[in-house]
């Protein structure tokens, strides 16, 4: 990291979603972080099914696995990890779910969708009590698990423990989690923009970058809103026709300064996320340095 301190700026947050700089800070930093997101934070997810009765078309081990691959939304530091597969079952390491659906005989001919909505928490011990402000379910209520045909049924109950996206995907609390250098661009405002390159300027960039409504009298050139080139949003094409234009724009890569998007599941706010796998990094660093102490 050298002299300058490692600094950390939100640029965008939400639900499912975290953008944040990493000022001051080198790769094998903010690959520990995707790592540790990818494979080392804890969720709950189904491990066990028993599968009483399915009538449907999808094999048993399918649609286990499909019911497998549902995020659960609980709170996994509220549970304790198994041990093994033979460990007694308990409000301090499982959660029970139950999945009981029917497309009645007299359904007109049509199919029952069955969403995952339809998965019901079944509390045991004191779960009803800890989890009473947010009781546990499905992260999304409305994805689709099968399509019943009239009289098909799918009777199951399940079991949720906790693990780690490095014992199976099923846990990892993330979908997408990368980073890269940060890019920006600024004007070159010592030669003018003519008018025709103002119109090819709204070909090249998208909405939200610049005001074109507000314009630079002295050069031509509109206001810049934001200044961060991301080469997903543009139309490259459009530079191999226009290098005077090009010319005119200048692009600055800050080496110093990686952009981290995170994406949750959902079943942890992705700002939670960030914390949990800085405290992990934390505890790796300290058990790490105390091995050395060990060692001298």
């Amino acid at each position: 990291m050298g002299k300058k301190k490692l600094q950390i700026k939100i640029t965008r947050l939400d639900e499912r979603e975290i953008d944040f700089d990493l000022i001051n800070s080198e790769f094998p930093f903010a690959n520990a972080i995707r790592r540790i997101l990818l494979a080392e934070v804890p969720t709950m997810a189904i491990e066990k099914i028993h599968l009483y009765r399915n009538t449907t078309e999808l094999p048993d081990f399918a649609l286990c696995q499909r019911l497998g691959l549902i995020p659960i939304k609980a709170d996994a530091s509220e549970f304790e990890m198994k041990n093994s597969s033979e460990d007694e079952a308990t409000d301090r390491n499982t959660i029970r779910l139950s999945l009981d659906v029917q497309c009645p005989i007299n359904n007109n001919g049509e199919n029952l969708h069955v969403y995952s909505d339809s998965i019901k928490w079944q509390p045991i011990g004191d779960q009803t009590t800890r989890f009473e402000s947010e009781p546990i379910r499905p992260v999304d209520m409305d994805i689709l698990l099968m399509k019943l045909a009239p009289s098909q049924q799918i009777d199951a109950q399940m079991e949720c423990h906790k693990g780690i996206g490095k014992d199976h995907a099923k846990y990892c609390p993330v979908a997408a989690c990368f980073y890269r250098f940060v890019t920006e661009f600024h004007f070159d405002h010592d030669k003018q923009l003519e008018h025709g390159e103002l119109e090819i300027l709204k070909t090249f960039f998208p909405p939200g970058y610049l005001d074109f409504n507000d314009i630079d009298k002295t050069n031509g050139f509109p206001c810049i809103i934001n200044n961060r080139f991301n080469r997903s949003d543009f139309t490259m094409q459009s530079w191999d026709n226009h290098q005077c234009l090009r010319k005119k724009i200048q692009f600055e890569t800050k080496t110093n300064t990686l952009a981290f998007t995170i994406e949750s599941i959902g079943a942890i706010d992705p700002s939670e996320l960030v914390i949990q796998s800085i405290d992990i990094l934390k505890s790796k660093c300290t058990k790490f340095l105390k091995h050395i102490e060990r060692n001298k």
